[in-house]
């Protein structure tokens, strides 16, 4: 993230790399153009390369979302604990908040 801007840095012990998240572009829109202002090229240049292939982990949009908003916004985003399971059937009378019915668990 550092290599994208100084400001972003990890913001706590949590991953950001989660089942789904809300985006919201002017936030996006904001975040982008801090990395284009600071390196002169388009936000894609500059993430695409930023990638250490020598690294197991990569890049995350998600994660580099999750550590700006929590740094720059964090009285505009809310974290939450789902319920979830993977299941080879969907039920009515599930108490889950999401559930995942991968094909290799379906009968």
């Amino acid at each position: 993230m550092k290599k994208l801007h100084e400001s972003f840095t990890q913001q706590q012990d949590k991953s950001g790399i989660c089942h789904h998240m809300m985006f919201e572009t002017k936030y996006i829109t904001e975040l982008m153009k801090l990395v284009e202002d600071t390196h002169k090229e388009k936000f894609y240049t500059v993430f695409l390369s930023s990638i250490d292939n020598k690294e197991n982990s990569g890049a995350s949009e998600y994660e580099l979302y999750f550590n700006y908003m929590l740094g720059a916004h964090p009285d505009k985003i809310k974290l939450r604990q789902l319920k979830w399971a993977d299941v080879n059937t969907l039920s009515d009378n599930s108490t889950h908040d999401f559930e995942s019915v991968h094909h290799y668990l379906r009968k």
